[in-house]
């Protein structure tokens, strides 16, 4: 009883607001628009990050030692590729594909970005003489001829260092290393450079019988921040046309169209315009949240101009109509919206820094559309007749509730077996779903296979290095100590053995470097093993202490510092990965760090330790995938714990759980049955979805009570449920439906993803609101005194 009368007097004080908003509509709508335009103007200084690596952040001891590893050896993804790839009979090293590089490279000198750059062409060999070793150009000529050509071929004919690194085993495939400066680390800044290098390729015209592909990281991060922003300039306006229409279609009236609209409006520029203020930024990951707000706001929209029809067709008139929408449907918008505020702001409890900005702008965003919604339509419903419904007038339901309705009568008579089919399809989906593996790609998740950048990448792959780094770092006890020939073999039997692990398509160190030196000195055999070239004694050292006096000379040219570093404590030994995924490369990982420890042993004078972009993204990406299953759950509690508070009933929150989460495992089967992994991507889909999911359970419910209230009959009560929100649920799930089909437009894989899994769970949500909710509720709901008396007074 003391429930009922705070839910009295609840609705008194509602329609006391109503009243006020009501009674005052130029003084609220000035006052909105006047904000609107305000917060417009404070909007633009909103930034956006959408690198990449944003998304680590939060990771601290990670990146942390990932920078200073760079700050040591230098930023290998500053490097970018410019791919030349023969499709003729003519190979990279023929006469025309050596001058373009050679020119390419004269003129990138003028860019001021541009370190320096690596090519076949404009490589230094050791050359031995009287006076010792020295360096010369391999092509000394200003134009090159054939027997330039040839005489590359012949130096690079057994040259280790360079096969796999800027030319292929068969010479069809060659790269320009361009190294930019690592100043350029936010996206305008490493834009602009690359435009730079970019300007400078297209003024020479590729040889006939090439291609040319760009990559590299610089070129995957700025394609991501490409597609990002072409996203935004188009899903926004495309999603408020689609919604426009489909509204307009639904209702039948400009005013149907043009309310939700112009509330949802309002709330995203006081959402853009607190970004602004409080310097979050759009990233990688909430990149799809003003879509997604519009999505939310308009749901909670139809809802309420559904109530106003409703209230229309009873007879009231417009003003007492829109008084009674706005009384009705304030609390259980109210807790829709906090319950979906809750499932994204559970991402806050992930380690990663954009992934909890994302959760707080959602859940701000969400509290926003709220106020704006009860505030546009409260004070303008007034001046705007009530829409009418497709097929219906105002005393005979639709088809489409009549559809409704029967469905949801048919199951309250036949709830058991209802159940029984229910628990069938769940098992078989967590059947399915247990084939779902935590896996995340650094590129694969991000382009399609058609894209120009995955193109490029599967060259790189198959014929060059790979792209994605793993870095060995080696620490030694003292200085020099890679410089003695005992700690030289163990490098290079370190660097032979992981090189041989699968996945891994190259590895390099220093060993390399002074290998390929000491096979050119006189006397020197080129099948000499490494203990045979640094012996374990004096001429061994001596041989070391004599290569390391040459490069240092030379570092620029044998890039000896990204070896070595200048104290020559610390050295590396570069990997490049095959795009393997994170589980495989966890895997890895292990198998490295096992080989590693056997040449490296705890107590002797070098350390080894991983890391390097593709050891941080395996880590810190699996990291974050349980971060979130973590905050699922706990956004699941919360969640189910509120409707139990509201309706006061823990016995309504577990009915509440089940057809919420019924969806999520079916999701979770149609990913396994698609071979879906299980990614950052889809567990944010599957912790949004989960608050998305609930608002049509929400508003059923509460519509369900009112009716036990005035029938106590269970069954008879979901029949009237449905017959007053029946409808309204399926349209909001058809308009969250047509608001993803918006985001299939995107050319970012994520956000595609995003929208099929979340289209699934909308599709499995309305399955189990429509069938699986009223048979729980006929089973388990408990009937309060006050709904046993109007049970007894209906019979009577």
């Amino acid at each position: 009883m003391a429930g009922e009368t705070m839910n009295r007097r609840v609705h008194q004080t509602l329609l006391r607001f109503a009243d006020f908003l009501l009674s005052h509509p130029i003084l609220v709508f000035g006052g909105l628009l006047i904000s609107a335009f305000i917060s417009l103007a404070i909007a633009r200084g909103v930034k956006f990050d959408f690198t990449p690596q944003s998304i680590y952040r939060g990771n601290d001891e990670l990146l942390a030692y990932a920078e200073e590893f760079k700050q040591t050896f230098g930023y290998d993804e500053g490097i970018l590729l410019v791919v030349l790839k023969a499709n003729g009979e003519q190979d990279a090293l023929s006469v025309p594909a050596l001058q373009w590089q050679i020119d390419i490279c004269e003129q990138l000198k003028t860019v001021s970005g541009v370190i320096r750059t690596d090519a076949v062409g404009t490589l230094q060999v050791p050359h031995f003489s009287f006076g010792g070793l020295s360096l010369q150009p391999m092509i000394d000529e200003v134009v090159v001829n054939q027997a330039a050509s040839d005489r590359v071929r012949k130096l690079l004919a057994d040259s280790q260092m360079v096969r796999g690194g800027l030319l292929s085993a068969d010479d069809s495939v060659s790269v320009i290393a361009v190294f930019l400066d690592p100043a350029a680390k936010d996206i305008d800044s490493l834009t602009k450079l690359v435009n730079e290098v970019k300007a400078v390729i297209a003024q020479h015209p590729v040889p006939i019988g090439f291609e040319m592909l760009l990559s590299g990281l610089p070129e995957l991060r700025i394609e991501v921040v490409q597609d990002l922003m072409g996203d935004m300039a188009t899903l926004m306006p495309l999603g408020g046309i689609v919604y426009l229409i489909v509204l307009g279609l639904m209702f039948r009236r400009l005013s149907g169209a043009l309310l939700p609209l112009c509330a949802v409006g309002i709330g995203l520029t006081w959402t853009m315009a607190t970004f602004a203020i409080t310097g979050d930024t759009l990233n990688l990951v909430s990149n799809i949240l003003p879509i997604l707000l519009m999505i939310i706001g308009v749901s909670s929209c139809v809802q309420i101009v559904t109530c106003y029809a409703e209230q229309s067709a009873a007879g009231l008139d417009r003003r007492t109509a829109a008084r009674e929408a706005i009384a009705r449907m304030a609390p259980p918008c109210l807790l829709a919206a906090i319950t979906t505020a809750v499932g994204f702001a559970s991402l806050y409890l992930a380690r990663s820094e954009v992934l909890s900005m994302f959760g707080g702008q959602a859940a701000i965003g969400i509290g926003f559309q709220y106020v704006s919604t009860l505030l546009t339509l409260g004070a303008l419903f007034r001046f705007f007749p009530a829409p009418t419904y497709v097929g219906t007038n105002e005393t005979t339901p639709g088809v489409l509730t009549r559809i409704v309705t029967f469905l949801g009568y048919a199951v309250a008579r036949h709830a058991w077996a209802t159940m029984g089919c229910a628990a069938l399809l769940v098992l078989a989906a967590a059947w399915s779903g247990s084939h779902v593996v935590i896996n995340t790609y650094a590129i694969r998740e991000t382009f399609h296979e058609e894209h120009p950048s995955m193109k490029a990448m599967r060259v790189i792959e198959k014929h060059l290095s790979g792209i994605m780094p793993l870095e060995i770092s080696l620490t030694a006890d003292h200085a020099g100590a890679f410089m003695e020939p005992a700690v030289f073999q163990q490098v290079a039997e370190a660097e032979k053995s992981v090189k041989s692990l699968p996945g891994i398509l190259s590895g390099q160190s220093y060993a390399d470097v002074f290998r390929e030196l000491l096979h050119k000195w006189p006397g020197r055999k080129k099948d000499e093993t490494d203990l045979e070239l640094v012996p374990l004694s004096e001429i061994g050292e001596a041989r070391l202490k004599r290569t390391a006096d040459f490069v240092q000379r030379f570092p620029e040219v044998f890039h000896y510092y990204s070896f070595v570093s200048e104290d020559g404590k610390r050295a590396r030994i570069r990997l490049r990965l095959q795009e393997i995924g994170s589980r495989e490369t966890l895997k890895l990982i292990e198998e490295l760090q096992q080989r590693l420890a056997a040449v490296f042993p705890d107590k002797g004078p070098v350390r080894a330790e991983l890391t390097g972009e593709g050891y941080v993204n395996a880590q810190a990406l699996t990291i974050l995938v349980r971060d979130l299953f973590n905050a699922l759950l706990s956004a699941s509690l919360v969640i189910f714990a509120l409707i139990a508070f509201e309706f006061r009933s823990f016995r309504v929150g577990l009915i509440a759980a089940l057809p919420n989460l019924t969806p999520l495992a079916i999701t979770l089967g149609y990913m396994g049955l698609m071979k879906y992994d299980m990614n950052v991507a889809n567990v944010i889909a599957f912790t949004i979805c989960l608050g998305l999911a609930d608002d049509n359970t929400i508003y059923f419910l509460y519509r369900f009570r009112q009716e036990m209230e005035r029938t106590g009959d269970k069954v008879l009560a979901v029949r009237q449920a449905f017959l007053g929100t029946g409808r309204a649920i399926v349209l909001t799930s058809m308009l969250l439906l047509f608001g993803m089909a918006v985001l299939f437009r995107s050319d970012f894989v994520p956000t595609r993803r995003f929208a099929e899994l979340t289209s699934v769970t909308i599709i499995g949500n309305l399955l189990g609101v429509l069938l699986l909710l009223p048979a729980c509720l006929v089973l388990f709901w408990r009937q309060t005194p006050q709904q046993a008396a109007a049970a007894l007074q209906s019979d009577d």
